[in-house]
């Protein structure tokens, strides 16, 4: 009977088109029904970026809609996800939204709840992409001395991201 409340990540090519790549048995005394997202880009700094749970997983519709308003957004640590976002359970939809630098990456969360003693998962994977100016590799030289007719070409350094 046991047996049944554990579940077994494991790494798929079917798992929401990302690598779950942690292999371990997590044992969850109420433990009912998850499912991956199909994983989401964001660059940092950017304004409300909306996730339908609801249009874009249809293997996730049964969890979306049985969830409650209780539901929590948390990373996999257990911690709140609320730097990187929140989840709107009325409308399905997870709003991403961080201007942290040490956000950058990819960062797995979770939307879990508990319904009647069985406990419901969404995995989503938000990779977080670095949004800085690009930069030249060197100084820019800005001071010249020309004299009346000098032609003076000058080649701006490379740029990096």
């Amino acid at each position: 009977m046991w047996k049944n409340k554990y579940f077994y990540p494991y790494t798929s090519r079917y798992s929401g088109g990302f690598n779950l790549m942690d292999t371990m048995k997590i044992p969850r005394a109420c433990a009912y029904r998850s499912a991956n997202l199909t994983s989401v880009d964001y660059w940092r700094g950017e304004n409300d970026m909306p996730y339908n749970i609801y249009d874009e997983n249809t293997n996730a519709t049964f969890i979306v809609t049985t969830m409650t308003d209780k539901s929590m957004f948390v990373f996999q640590d257990g911690s709140s996800a609320s730097t990187i976002g929140r989840y709107e359970q009325e409308s399905y939809t997870v709003f991403i939204q961080t201007d942290e630098e040490d956000m950058v990456g990819v960062q797995k969360v979770i939307i879990r709840d508990c319904v009647t003693d069985n406990l419901l998962e969404l995995n989503l994977y938000i990779d977080v992409l670095s949004n800085s100016h690009p930069d030249f590799e060197e100084e820019i030289e800005t001071s010249f001395t020309l004299t009346v007719g000098d032609e003076f070409i000058y080649k701006l350094p490379k740029v990096v991201d």
